[in-house]
């Protein structure tokens, strides 16, 4: 009787616990279905006929303890597994609203999550995101410096981001953009942007034409990277590949403001390119 007390009391503390001071819930789960197994098992064992006659009532202890300790593994593996989805749905929640535009209820969802599971590089991350598309640079460069070196030595979009945040603040952010592309060659915006600052900035016209084409591979139908290299193409007097690239940039937009940017090239390429 008086492990049954035990146990309840013990129980009752946990669920106020919980519900008073926010404890873990993995805590608070493990601790209950141990309580519980024990209360159960302390009434309903010892009035089990067989076990009786097996003279098995003194062993009933380490019966229950190990009852106890399969019980709470497996929920703790089902609580950590449940939990480990509910995080990654909310983030993809986040990160669809950031996708659509939606920066407020983006901020907001960010707001519940982290105070349901806390602050972390991916949280960090996703917060700078929504400050750079609302232009706030000094609170996204604040975001970005909380993201761990861990997170930052593998992310490409970090670097990616933070060339953003030095760009707003009118910094240098081209070795923001290698790193982005050292971690991954594919990054598509990191090449896109780096080929356009060499397309204006790098004397050297072949590396604005490699990194454009290296964009151009991953996504043959963005008018604005096809029509700077045919700029690129341009700078290097090649006006058959121009006009090839530039015939594909008008043929995939649909604004007539592109196209009349477009003719301005046009008129180049008949200029200056002869019969080529």
């Amino acid at each position: 009787m008086a492990s049954i007390i035990i146990l309840s009391l013990i129980l009752v503390f946990d669920l106020l616990n919980y519900l008073l001071m926010n404890a873990a819930i993995n805590v608070t789960v493990i601790i209950g279905v141990v309580c519980l197994v024990g209360i159960v098992a302390t009434i309903v064992l010892p009035k089990i006929k067989s076990l009786k006659e097996k003279k098995i009532t003194p062993f009933l202890p380490i019966i229950v303890l190990v009852l106890a300790i399969v019980l709470c593994s497996a929920t703790l593996l089902i609580t950590k597994k449940s939990d480990r989805i509910a995080r990654i749905s909310a983030m993809d929640e986040i990160c669809q609203l950031i996708d659509d535009g939606k920066y407020d209820k983006a901020s907001i969802k960010l707001d519940s999550y982290e105070g349901l599971y806390g602050g972390n590089d991916t949280a960090y991350y996703n917060r700078a995101v929504i400050y750079i598309y609302q232009g706030k640079a000094e609170q996204a460069r604040e975001y970005l410096d909380k993201v761990s070196f861990r997170y930052r030595d593998v992310s490409a979009d970090w670097h990616y981001a933070y060339s953003e945040v030095n760009e707003m603040l009118e910094r240098d952010y081209v070795d923001n953009l290698k790193k982005a592309i050292s971690i991954n060659p594919n990054h598509y915006e990191a090449l896109v942007k780096l080929g356009n600052y060499c397309l204006y900035n790098d004397p050297d016209c072949f590396k604005s034409l490699y990194y454009l084409q290296s964009a151009i591979r991953l996504n043959e139908t963005d008018p604005g990277s096809l029509l700077a290299l045919a700029h690129a193409y341009l700078n290097v007097n090649d006006y058959s590949d121009a006009k090839t690239y530039l015939d594909f940039a008008v043929k995939y937009s649909n604004s007539e403001q592109f196209k009349k940017e477009c003719d301005k090239y046009y008129q180049v390429i008949a200029e200056e390119g002869g019969n080529q």
